[in-house]
């Protein structure tokens, strides 16, 4: 279709505020409202924003840091994208979920249980840390008894998307 109109930039910044708004009041309640109603938008806006934000807040992590990609595991492995950022004591892992209609009836709100046993293996260097999930606030441990692991199911609780930070 073609979708070519003229923008209404005062709209998009409006809306923009209300949902900064929103979140910033109950962040973990936006977000699921959002995601029920994908189509609409305003759950890309936010997490376009939001990951702007990490940006601004994390220059040299995102611009100059290594990039190494990270192998998933479990029964949807093959459906997750996944890389760390490193720069001196910064860290990042950017998790995302990919071919959603594989997930069946679980496409439509693709969080949580959705993916299973799915896990993100990091270097053994993370172990016994922490991160924080840029988009949602939360913050949970890295487990694993024989590899440092990021449990999918977990990461994606809210969003099947993560911009995990590494705590130190």
């Amino acid at each position: 279709p073609d979708n070519r109109r003229i923008i209404d930039f005062d709209e998009r910044r409006r809306v923009l505020d209300e949902l900064l708004r929103s979140f910033e009041g109950a962040p973990l309640d936006t977000i699921d409202n959002l995601i029920a109603h994908p189509h609409d938008g305003r759950i890309k806006m936010l997490v376009t924003a939001l990951a702007l934000r990490y940006r601004h807040r994390c220059p040299e992590l995102l611009g100059a840091g290594s990039y190494a990609p990270l192998e998933a595991g479990g029964q949807r492995a093959a459906q997750i994208v996944a890389f760390l950022r490193e720069r001196e004591n910064q860290a990042a892992v950017v998790l995302t979920g990919r071919f959603f209609t594989r997930l069946g009836e679980l496409a439509p709100l693709p969080t949580g249980k959705a993916w299973s046993d799915t896990t993100v293996t990091l270097p053994p260097a993370f172990r016994g840390r922490s991160v924080r999930d840029a988009f949602t606030g939360e913050s949970f441990a890295l487990t694993g008894a024989d590899a440092v692991s990021i449990a999918v199911p977990r990461a994606f609780a809210h969003l099947p998307i993560a911009l995990l930070e590494v705590l130190p």
